[in-house]
């Protein structure tokens, strides 16, 4: 094994994955689940909505447990790979802006402020995968794999394009909230597809890492 903190450390960002496309499902559902919500209050069948606003708030409640942990097991995993491959040590540099700008939304009053500040943690976070992927495909180069190096290249493109159309999606849902819950599941959707792909491309990385 040439690289053992970047095995254990991609280990790591694996199983973060795992738990972060399980939350992301999750997260789809309670957006649908709102937005069949919506309908059915402007129908003026309200007391049929509790059981829905019920589950809404449950799955709400355990996405927000899942993402916390993904966020712990994320960090560790990049500290750890980042011992073999500076590109994961930035991808934690990026981790750690998210946290700060993340906090300091927390004082910053609702309005546009607080908005913006919202919009560039999400932009700050999406960086993560894009650094990430950027170290496998030095490690497969260091491998003399160029069936990974040429993958990596692949998503490296459609990962960026993925973040381009999920935040513009996010933006617009953002900033102009009505009528606008179709977009933020649209957006939801496109992560979800990104993070599919991603999850093969850290499993392959993975395994060449343990040879």
């Amino acid at each position: 094994m040439k690289f053992p903190n970047a095995f254990a450390g991609v280990k790591k960002l694996y199983t973060s994955e795992i738990l972060a496309l399980i939350a992301l499902i999750f997260a789809l559902i309670t957006a649908i689940a709102g937005f069949t919500s919506i309908g059915i209050i402007d129908a003026g069948v309200e007391d049929a909505v509790n059981p829905s606003l019920a589950i809404t708030g449950v799955l709400t409640i355990i996405t927000a447990i899942l993402s916390l942990i993904c966020f712990i097991l994320n960090l560790v995993g990049l500290n750890q790979a980042g011992k073999d491959e500076p590109a994961f040590k930035y991808a934690l540099y990026v981790s750690l802006l998210g946290i700060v700008v993340s906090v300091a939304g927390g004082f910053v009053p609702e309005g546009f402020g607080k908005e913006l500040l919202s919009v560039i943690n999400e932009i700050v976070l999406l960086l993560v995968p894009v650094l990430s992927i950027a170290g496998i495909i030095s490690l497969s180069k260091q491998y003399m794999n160029s069936d990974m190096e040429n993958r990596g290249n692949s998503l490296l493109k459609l990962m960026t394009t993925s973040i381009v159309v999920a935040g513009v999606a996010d933006i617009i849902y953002r900033f102009f909230a009505n009528g606008a819950i179709v977009l933020g599941i649209v957006a939801i959707v496109i992560d979800l597809i990104a993070s599919l792909i991603y999850l093969g491309y850290l499993n392959r990385a993975r395994k060449m890492l343990e040879e």
